[in-house]
């Protein structure tokens, strides 16, 4: 029981270290939004067993908290793999997972009914749950739209064409799935009721697909005032990482260089400055630990 509750804890503090990363560090990336949702639907569903092996939650309100993650994670890993695949749907309607939280945001509201809650599900303390038929109808639906995105991951892995990048084409391919045959085990019964391992391999891919589609370490938040600060320098700056791709750029160079953010973020370097006005650039090499981490550019 309290290794079970240390491994909650230890999802909790991996999926908000994540969610930071992702949220400061990669702001020009698709689907940034959506696997930012996924975290912090993990960290619902997560948080509230947690709470309750600390016994700070009864169970039905631990439910509640979990089933708001669980119900809500599914249009959200939908939603990035379709940013990630660069559809069509994606790109003109970016909020559309909102559209797929429909059935989600009906039944929720549900859970605090006495009357229609056993359409979903009834609490037992010290038992498993009993589940009514919108919990089998929201998790089969859950499953085809996480099928889905995995499909999408798998396809956007095979059209990758950049060299160098079997071990991350391999991730983004296969990880996506293994919390899908997790959760099909466990709500098929095959693996028993007391224990649902999809959280926890839930966290294993959203670590394998940080490392595949954003740029940076998998576990690398900036200091929170690092961007604020950077975009208060009345100079244009723009901050590369080790591989020579912009990372940040103030409203001053932009205008400096003629280019939107959308135009520079993600991309080289020279390949910005190729296409932009002709301006006179300071380079400062960036080491961290012995190592070239990236540059500091100023734009004159």
């Amino acid at each position: 029981m309290i290794l079970h509750r240390l491994a909650l804890e230890l999802m909790l503090l991996l999926g908000a270290a994540l969610a930071l990363a992702v949220w400061q560090r990669d702001r020009n990336t698709p689907g940034r939004l959506c696997f930012v949702w996924s975290c912090l639907s993990m960290i619902a569903w997560c948080g509230s067993e947690a709470l309750l092996l600390r016994g700070v939650l009864d169970e039905a309100l631990a439910d509640r908290i979990m089933y708001l993650g669980s119900l809500t994670i599914a249009p959200a890993w939908f939603g990035f793999a379709a940013s990630a695949a660069g559809t069509t749907l994606a790109r003109r309607v970016p909020w559309f997972p909102l559209i797929l939280a429909l059935p989600a945001a009906c039944i929720y509201p549900l859970l605090f009914t006495a009357r229609y809650a056993p359409l979903f599900h009834v609490t037992l303390v010290g038992r498993p749950d009993l589940h009514g038929p919108l919990w089998y109808f929201v998790t089969l639906y859950s499953q085809c739209l996480v099928a889905a995105g995995c499909a999408l991951f798998a396809l956007t892995a095979f059209r990758w064409r950049r060299p160098g990048h079997v071990v991350r084409r391999l991730a983004l391919g296969t990880a996506p799935g293994i919390p899908l045959a997790g959760s099909v085990l466990y709500s098929t019964g095959a693996i028993g009721p007391s224990f649902d391992p999809t959280p926890f391999l839930l966290l294993f891919a959203l670590l394998a697909l940080r490392s595949a589609v954003f740029r940076g370490g998998i576990l690398e938040p900036l200091p929170v005032s690092q961007g604020e600060l950077v975009q208060q320098l009345p100079f244009g700056v723009l901050v590369t990482d080790a591989a020579s791709a912009v990372i940040e750029m103030n409203d001053v160079a932009a205008t400096r260089l003629g280019v939107t953010e959308t135009d520079a973020l993600g991309h080289p370097l020279d390949v910005v400055v190729a296409k932009s006005r002709r301006v006179r650039l300071r380079r400062t090499p960036l080491h961290q630990s012995g190592r070239r981490a990236g540059e500091v550019v100023l734009v004159e």
